[in-house]
């Protein structure tokens, strides 16, 4: 292979990263800001709204998680600074979070003999599944910005080999 189609390759591996990322955030915000909120107030039930997200959750993770992996396998080679591995390291770290405290409100869910409103606001369930549901919150905003900065700090490094 050429230095040339190298370089080429390189570029196109660059900017396919970077549309990954950013088709990964747009998703992400779109569900995060619109669709989950719409669910939550056009179904006929919060449990229903509930099931839906946390069916899609999953595939938002898992997806921000391949995403992460194969960019950061691929970082050094790309002439990665710093900061893009680290971003991308809590990417996949934020996702990751997002699976495990998916599964774990999946698991209190399963654990409550109705819908989660109609349990007592002191039940322990209830209470735990809103303190499980605040640190799945956390998780996608984290994965959030944590791929904003990753997709900036390449387009930036990008911008500034051009020049």
């Amino acid at each position: 292979m050429t230095r040339d189609e190298r370089g080429g390759l390189v570029a196109w591996m660059r900017a396919a990263g970077a549309l990954a990322l950013a088709a990964w955030f747009g998703g992400a915000l779109l569900f995060s800001a619109t669709v989950a909120p719409a669910l939550f107030a056009v179904l006929p039930s919060r449990e229903l709204a509930g099931a839906v997200v946390g069916r899609v959750l999953p595939v938002l993770n898992w997806s921000g998680l391949a995403v992460a992996l194969a960019l950061s396998a691929s970082a050094r080679r790309l002439g990665a600074r710093r900061a893009e591995i680290v971003a991308l390291a809590l990417f996949a770290a934020a996702n990751l979070c997002g699976l495990l405290i998916g599964a774990r409100i999946q698991s209190l869910r399963r654990a409550m003999s109705g819908p989660i409103d109609a349990l007592a606001a002191t039940d322990p369930l209830r209470q735990a599944f809103g303190y499980w549901h605040t640190l799945s919150v956390i998780a996608l905003g984290v994965g959030l910005i944590a791929a904003a900065v990753a997709f900036f700090v390449a387009v930036g490094r990008e911008h500034k080999a051009r020049d």
